[in-house]
This record gives structure tokens, sequence and C-alpha cells, in this order.
């Protein structure tokens, strides 16, 4: 009976002492994730070669297509040619014609005039108007292309990496990618480095109080970067991190489309417009349309979007996916047109859950607002 009773015992206390043991292994303070406030830089600028080299093109190419002012300014095949290549073996396959054609377009559009009451039917090429270049519809070409650049090169490219193992040298391409640096300098224009490309309009949507969107990128990077290091043990916040990074990306995108499409809207429905009123509304509303355009080309699992969402998108934008886009009836007929993109901004919120309060901070460009 003692000798029983002693064995049942001793059961129960090595029962207990592995039960703590086990208690204590999941809430030892090694096992935490550390989490810098500041972002490791060692290694970047070897680590981010290529996406640099990628930045580059684009700058160049991009610089190309606003370079063209007047009709006399001309672009060529062979001026783009080398940067449109270098861009297109990096490109999401799915978006690959698109732009080329954008680019073709440009420079047939070069040395013509844009007329913005004519019938794309019976339209030239497109051409300049009001310092701008657009295709036939009335497309902002450097626009199209650029925003396309964001999603089907950048986004495109980032998340190709984010699909693999990650590392610690990962992330700091996704960095690279998004268009910040080590120093997330949120939009600042007195950097040694300043933002560009997403990273610098998630910086005009951010307040820089700590909350928005940039902030927000920030700080998944820095749990990104800390828990690559050892991706095994910190599986699951690596995962969180990058797809918080995925997600953020996504959304102070469509915030800035949200932006040019308010603009747009005020733009054009002023009356008495000049020619270079009616143009700046016909660029932010190739800004808007850049932007979403591109994302429909994402596979759907790499975005918050779904397809019915962004085919309602491009509907209300009137440029919809398998027909030609009427686009030009937000200038040639605003009063019977706008209320499409009051449709739009409406889809936008719905579907990134964005708040009555976010939608009107959307409007401002905070880096100048705040002077940073």
């Amino acid at each position: 009976m003692f000798t029983r009773s002693l064995l049942s015992y001793l059961t129960i206390i090595g029962i207990a002492i592995t039960f703590i043991g086990c208690s204590n292994s999941s809430t030892n303070p090694d096992d935490t994730l550390q989490i810098p406030t500041t972002y490791d830089s060692t290694g970047w600028t070897s680590n981010t070669i290529e996406q640099y080299a990628l930045r580059a093109h684009a700058t160049e190419l991009i610089g190309l297509l606003r370079g063209i002012k007047t009709e006399t300014d001309i672009l060529t095949d062979a001026q783009v040619a080398p940067s449109l290549n270098a861009l297109a073996a990096a490109m999401n396959p799915a978006d690959h014609d698109r732009i080329v054609e954008f680019v073709q377009a440009a420079v047939a559009a070069c040395g013509h005039t844009y007329t913005w009451t004519a019938d794309p039917a019976s339209a030239s090429p497109g051409g300049v108007y009001g310092g701008r270049l657009y295709d036939m519809y009335g497309r902002d070409l450097k626009e199209m292309v650029e925003k396309a650049l964001f999603a089907s090169v950048f986004k495109y490219q980032a998340l190709q990496i984010m699909k693999g193992v990650v590392t610690p040298s990962s992330v700091d391409r996704i960095v690279a990618l998004f268009g910040a640096n080590p120093s997330f300098p949120n939009g600042s224009t007195s950097a040694t480095e300043r933002d560009a490309f997403a990273a610098g309009y998630a910086a005009r949507r951010d307040k820089n109080d700590g909350k928005g969107l940039y902030s927000q990128f920030k700080n998944a990077a820095l749990k990104a970067k800390a828990a690559s290091a050892d991706p095994t043990k910190y599986a699951s916040q690596l995962s969180e991190a990058l797809q918080e990074m995925r997600v953020v990306w996504e959304r102070c995108m469509m915030a800035t489309a949200v932006n040019y499409a308010y603009t747009t809207i005020s733009t054009l429905a002023s009356t008495n417009l000049t020619d270079s009123t009616r143009s700046l509304g016909m660029h932010t509303y190739g800004e808007c349309i850049g932007i979403v355009a591109a994302y429909a080309n994402l596979n759907a699992a790499d975005r918050t979007a779904s397809g019915n969402a962004i085919t309602s998108m491009l509907n209300q934008l009137l440029a919809p996916k398998s027909a030609s886009p009427t686009c030009y009836l937000f200038w040639q007929q605003p009063q019977s047109s706008l209320q499409n993109i009051e449709a739009f901004l409406l889809t936008v919120q719905n579907t990134y859950g964005f708040t009555a309060e976010e939608m009107a901070d959307f409007k401002n460009n905070w880096v100048s607002v705040q002077k940073r």
C-alpha cells in the first residue's frame, strides 16, 4: 500500500514538473521576437543592387515621358528601348503587353495635338494638350506607364520575393522596391535619400503621427527584418509581417487613387475651364486609373480587392478591362459623368474598409501640408 501510494505521489510530482517546464518554455524571454525601433542597414547597398537598377530604369523611362510637353518634343523607339527592355524582363507577364503598348502609344502620339472634344474613333493617335501627352482616349500616357510600373514591376517583384525563402537581405529588397530606404524618412524633403515610388505616395497619405500607412509599412518591415533572422523560429511572425507589408502597400496606392479621384471631380466640375485646368483634371484621372488598372492585372491571391471589386472600379472609371474606354466623357460631359467617379470612391471605401475620416484625410498631401 505504501509503495503504491509513493509511486502515485511521485508520478503526480513528475507530471507537475513536466507541465511547469513546458509552461516556462513557452514564456521564455528568449523566444520573444525582439523588434528594433530602427531599421538595420547592414548590407543594404549590396543587397539591393538589382532593385536600385530597376528603380533607375523606371526613373529614366518616366523622365522621358514627362519631358513631352509640346508638339515639338519627340520621343523615339530608340530612346525608350534601353529602359523599357530592362524593365520588361522584370514585369508581371500578365501586364507586359499593356505596358509596352502604352509606351508605343506615347512614341506615336509625339508631334501631335490632342483635341479634348474629339471622338476617339476619328482622333489622331493622341498628342499633347495642356503640357501633357495623352492617348486618343485622353489618358495621360506618362501616368499610365508610371503607375503600371509601380504595381507590375516593383510590387510584382516584391511579391515573388515574399513567396520564397525570406532572409534579412530579402526584406531589404522588398523595402527598396517599395521605394523606401533604411532611414524611412516619411516624405522628408531634407532626407539624404528621399522616399520614391509607392513609398513617396504612402508618405503623402500619412499624417506623421505614427499611425498612418507609411508608419504601418515601416513597422511591418522592422518586424519582418527581425523575424527573418531566424525564419524557422519566428515563422508565424514573419508571415504576419510580410502579409502586412503586402496589404499596406496596396492600401496606400488605393488611398492615392482616392486622392486623385477627388481632385479630378473638383477640377472637371468647375466652370469656364482653361486648357491648363482641364489638362490637370485629365492628368489626375490618369493617375487614378493608372493605379487601378495595374492592380487589376495582379493575381487575385496577391491583392485585397476581389475580382468583382476591381471590375466595378474599372467600369466606374469608364475604363473597362475588356472594352474601349469612354473616360473622355469625364471632360466632355462632366455634368452627367462625374457621378461615376463618386461611385468609384464608395467602392474603394467599402472594399478597403476606409473610414469617412480616412477618406477625407486622403484628400490631402500631408507632406506638403506639414511642410516636412
